[in-house]
């Protein structure tokens, strides 16, 4: 695969870049997500591409650093699998029934 920025599609360096978001579990959503980082790094730059393993400092407000990424970013690129909507937490509740959820961010 091979990618190539155009210079007319507005993207713009001052802003927020790239997002990708994926739901951690045991599809290999992670996995692609790191792949589709890597592909995208060499176009738009290592600075450009947000993925939270990568991208987020320890201790810092995961939640809201995740709200102002998604809210400043350019391009926003989620990934959705098998079984994505219906992820379950430890009490077998869906995921994404939970407002708190981070990917209903």
């Amino acid at each position: 695969m091979t990618l190539v920025a155009d210079p007319h599609s507005g993207w713009n360096e001052e802003t927020g870049g790239i997002f990708i978001c994926y739901r951690r579990g045991p599809a290999a959503a992670g996995f692609l997500a790191w792949i589709l980082m890597e592909k995208l790094k060499p176009v738009f730059g290592a600075d450009k591409i947000f993925l939270d393993v990568q991208n987020l400092k320890p201790g810092v407000n995961f939640p809201e650093v995740i709200r102002q990424k998604i809210a400043s970013c350019d391009v926003l690129i989620v990934l959705v699998g098998p079984g994505w909507a219906d992820v379950v937490d430890q009490q077998g509740e869906r995921k994404l029934d939970d407002p708190e959820d981070y990917v209903r961010v």
